[in-house]
């Protein structure tokens, strides 16, 4: 507190997040029946949890906000977005399969 005016809690800002999902840009997403569409800043295809997380924390550090896009089957606009847009696409393994209390982890 130099001046008498307190430093703001936490100091300089953060580094970015390092990516090791590369994002696409300027792509026109639309749902299945093509009655909605976004042109999201920034679109994600993560196949792995930490991907996700890396989204999330270049989501947080630039003030994003983040929509997730199923298969698109929606009749309404809920998962669209101009900020950024995650595809679960390749987010589709199978980790565990266990049959007697017949459940599946992803």
């Amino acid at each position: 507190m130099a001046s008498g005016v307190p430093e703001q809690l936490g100091g300089p800002p953060p580094p970015t997040p390092a990516m090791r999902l590369p994002g696409l840009r300027d792509m026109h997403i639309h749902n299945w029946a093509r009655t909605y569409s976004c042109r999201p800043a920034v679109v994600f295809d993560p196949t792995t949890e930490d991907e996700i997380r890396d989204v999330l924390a270049q989501a947080r550090y630039h003030s994003a906000r983040v929509r997730v896009l199923g298969a698109a089957h929606s009749p309404s606009d809920i998962a669209f977005t101009s900020d950024f847009l995650i595809r679960l696409d390749g987010f589709n393994r199978l980790l565990t399969v266990r049959w007697v209390v017949m459940s599946v982890s992803m």
